[in-house]
């Protein structure tokens, strides 16, 4: 029993010690690393995105998708409209577009028990900056990741004082920024 051991333990320092097995092992390492560099390397994605209609302007707004961490970066967003309206309720959100059905990334809905300017809502809103972890999954699934280059909305629906709905599908400019 002790032989064989002696046996399999020479042999294998036999091959341990032969350099066409160093250089083999160099050689996978090396490919193993390119693989996961280029990997790394292709997950990193960075768009920028703008639009306007005639209720609302987006300017400068950023999104970055890598393989650590996930960021919304959309509170730029000015109201555009020359009339003002007392609204009561509203919700925005940004949504990427699949075929005719727009599905959410984020949004931000209130029901307000006193009635305020449209436009001071929208011009001091800060809450579109998101930060997310790439294995939390909740804002930025693999799924909404892959329509953004499609089509990325910002879409407002409020409801003012004497019930009038107000809707604002903004249909963004996406660039990619990123090489890959």
């Amino acid at each position: 029993m002790k032989k064989n051991k002696k046996k399999v333990l020479n042999k294998l320092k036999d091959i341990l010690n032969s350099y066409k097995t160093i250089i083999w092992i160099s050689f996978l390492i090396n490919i193993i690393l390119l693989i996961f560099t280029y990997y790394v390397i292709s997950s990193n994605k960075i768009y920028s995105f703008s639009g306007e209609d005639e209720y609302l302007k987006v300017e400068n707004g950023l999104i970055v998708l890598n393989t650590d961490i996930n960021i919304l970066n959309g509170n730029n967003i000015k109201y555009v409209k020359d009339e003002d309206y007392d609204i009561k309720e509203y919700k925005i959100g940004y949504y990427v577009m699949d075929g005719t059905k727009l599905i959410e990334i984020v949004s931000n809905s209130i029901k307000l028990d006193n009635t305020i300017k449209l436009s001071e809502l929208i011009n001091k809103f800060t809450s579109f900056n998101i930060a997310e972890k790439n294995n939390n999954k909740y804002y930025f699934t693999n799924y909404k990741k892959k329509l953004i280059k499609d089509g990325l909305y910002l879409v407002l629906e409020a409801k003012t004082n004497d019930n009038k709905d107000i809707v604002s599908k903004v249909n963004l400019n996406v660039s990619k920024i990123s090489k890959h």
